[in-house]
């Protein structure tokens, strides 16, 4: 622990959402005045949305501490994945109420009888749901007929729904239009900007220390939002680690460096999704890697290197030397080498058969069907004698007024 090293009465950035470490950001004002004016004016559904880490439960604790005992009876819920019975039954118990029997019918009239006696005492009935986008359509729908107990100046019930972005998507469904036209206010917790991380880190510091002094330089706090973009979460976990860190090193100064160690850490842990690239970091920013191993080692002692038994043997290495870097190789260069092979296997294979695609198919000779001449007729028989020379010009007369042609052609 390192709140004797600092002189700390508590751990500054702790994982609980503490209402007495609430940082009144102008996003987190704004919106606890929205939520506060919404339940003065008795106004029957307000949503708070914002996305994880932003700080909703911690603000929806301090709503609660802020809220005059004497005009509103609160109930928080966190359990939100529940059926619409389960629904009423969790608010009629933390509302100390005991219904007559079981069943729905029994839990309505229950809660009922609450409404009408706190409404004639002048007190406000206030059920805040966190977790809301987790929430079932047909419950959704039942807090909406819950509101359908009114008077004509204001709501016997208030609900407000806080949850992630993903609640608007759900009431944007068709089937809860009602629900959706019926919300009379709306807000949005958005991120610290850098000058509110700054204020966020000394604040949560001057309350827990005994003699107030800055730990973090300004360049760390820096780090801190540029890694965390200024999710409240992420700057605690990135705080408590850099503390543990200096403890560790005996320092009383956290520098950039540091937190960028921290953040290295955490992410082999897998506490952030959100991974900020380092590749052009200043490398004089991070710790030496004898440093490093120093914390990253949890042994009592160093064991000694073990000599080689022979000349051709190697020592062993000496732990406080610089770790091989084996970081996974990034997903991008992945695909990009997959691309790459797809493509050149694809361009070889088109050159290796390139004539599919220059080549054109070769004409087919034509074949004229030309009528040869009527031969037959002017072989001799077969039993017929030998022509002589003279006689093989001769033909013989096709008519009565036709005689053979010599061998000039001519007619005789």
């Amino acid at each position: 622990m390192y709140l004797d090293f600092f002189q700390l009465t508590e751990k500054p950035f702790s994982e609980t959402p503490d209402p007495g470490f609430l940082f009144l950001s102008s996003g987190h004002r704004q919106a606890l005045l929205h939520l506060e004016t919404n339940l003065a004016e008795g106004k029957g559904f307000t949503v708070l949305v914002g996305e994880v880490g932003t700080g909703k439960t911690t603000l929806c604790k301090a709503l609660l501490s802020r809220l005059d005992p004497g005009q509103f009876t609160a109930v928080h819920l966190i359990h939100s994945d529940l059926d619409f019975p389960e629904f009423l039954q969790a608010v009629v118990e933390e509302l100390g109420l005991s219904p007559p029997g079981p069943g729905k019918w029994a839990l309505l009239k229950t809660l009922n009888r609450h409404l009408i006696a706190s409404h004639a005492q002048n007190q406000k009935t206030v059920i805040l749901i966190d977790e809301a986008q987790h929430l079932n359509p047909m419950v959704l729908e039942g807090i909406r007929m819950l509101s359908n107990w009114e008077t004509d100046a204001s709501k016997m019930i208030q609900v407000v729904f806080i949850g992630q972005p993903g609640f608007l998507d759900l009431i944007r469904r068709p089937d809860l239009t009602q629900l959706k036209q019926r919300i009379a206010g709306r807000y949005h917790l958005g991120p610290l900007t850098q000058e509110e991380t700054h204020g966020y880190i000394d604040s949560r510091l001057h309350r827990v220390q005994k003699h107030p002094s800055p730990l973090f330089t300004p360049e760390a706090k820096d780090e801190v939002y540029r890694i965390s973009r200024g999710i409240p979460r992420l700057i605690n976990f990135l705080c408590d680690h850099g503390l543990t860190l200096a403890c560790g090193l005996q320092t009383q100064r956290i520098e950039s460096g540091l937190i960028h160690e921290a953040y290295r850490l955490m992410e082999g842990m897998g506490s952030f999704e959100i991974h900020p690239p380092f590749q052009n970091r200043n490398p004089s920013l991070a710790l030496p890697p004898r440093v490093m191993e120093a914390i990253r080692w949890n042994g009592p002692t160093r064991p000694q290197p073990t000599p080689a038994l022979s000349g051709t043997e190697s020592p062993e290495p000496d732990p406080c030397d610089p770790l091989p870097d084996r970081r996974p190789i990034p997903w991008r260069i992945l695909w990009a080498s997959a691309a790459l092979f797809i493509l050149l296997a694809g361009g070889g294979v088109l050159l290796q058969n390139r004539s599919l695609l220059t080549e054109r198919p070769r004409p087919q000779p034509q074949v004229l069907n030309i009528p040869l001449p009527a031969v037959a007729e002017q072989m001799p028989p077969e039993n017929a004698p030998p022509l002589s020379f003279g006689e093989l010009g001769k033909r013989p007369a096709t008519s009565d007024g036709e005689k053979n042609a010599g061998p000039t052609g001519g007619r005789q």
